[in-house]
């Protein structure tokens, strides 16, 4: 498990792509295209474009026509289905939000899906991506501030895949609480809803449900700020198993 606290995340987005099995790291630049053949895609978007940067092989069901992803190979315990996604505006990559009901936990908050541009690329078209879960500060109720122009992850990101500094990822940006006056601290509390399931089970199904990402935790990292830090230190401490980093900003 690598844990940073720092007051930049971009410091920290070469973790998730080079933590290895052991734990540890490697050097966090892009890899480029690999031979991978994972080609779900979010729906409503075309099938052939994808972007993804892994060592492991993952693998799908058969393709199906433009605009259609197929089905995913990967077992689901609790799985969620296809999500449709509405685009959203943003000036770089592929910013996309669905309103998730998690069959897991019952809780139906949103969660918005940032694209890196190689998500689209025919060269990525076969390769998976790492994700990192991004939690805000605050409530995170009816919001994602990550999901905004606040802290320039995206454009961070873009420009570093671009220049081979950082490895392009997906970003993964649910809501975090289901009310402004009802802080369930990111966990399964007794007579709440079920915060902790929603945000650790149900999230990461529909993300490797409907996304061409790594499906296990060397590809998988989180990261927040303020609130949002605690919520993703405690998610990663509680599911070792799920992810490789956690990164801890003013938490």
């Amino acid at each position: 498990m690598i844990v940073v606290t720092l007051a930049g995340v971009m410091t920290g987005l070469g973790l998730v792509a080079g933590c290895g099995s052991d734990g540890h790291t490697g050097s966090g630049t892009s890899p480029g295209p690999t031979s991978q053949t994972r080609t779900a895609g979010p729906t409503g978007a075309s099938a052939s474009g994808s972007s993804a940067v892994a060592t492991a092989t993952v693998t799908a069901g058969a393709g199906s026509s433009a605009g259609t992803p197929p089905t995913p190979s990967v077992a689901a315990t609790s799985p969620t289905g296809r999500q449709t996604f509405t685009s959203v505006p943003t000036d770089v990559g592929r910013l996309v939000v669905t309103r998730l009901t998690g069959p897991a936990s019952g809780v139906s908050l949103r969660v918005w899906v940032w694209l890196p541009p190689q998500y689209d690329e025919p060269a990525y078209a076969h390769s998976a991506f790492p994700a990192l879960m991004l939690y805000p500060g605050g409530s995170g109720a009816g919001y994602n501030t990550w999901a905004g122009t606040q802290y320039h992850a995206r454009e961070e990101d873009a420009a570093g895949a671009a220049a081979g500094r950082l490895t392009p990822f997906v970003f993964v940006m649910p809501e975090m609480q289901p009310g402004e006056h009802r802080d369930t601290e990111c966990a399964d509390l007794p007579g709440q809803p079920k915060i902790g399931t929603f945000l650790a089970t149900d999230v990461r199904r529909m993300v490797l449900d409907n996304l061409r990402v790594l499906p296990d935790r060397t590809g998988w990292g989180a990261a927040g700020a303020s609130a949002g830090a605690y919520c993703a230190a405690r998610v990663v401490f509680n599911h070792p198993d799920q992810y490789c980093a956690v990164v801890s900003i003013a938490g």
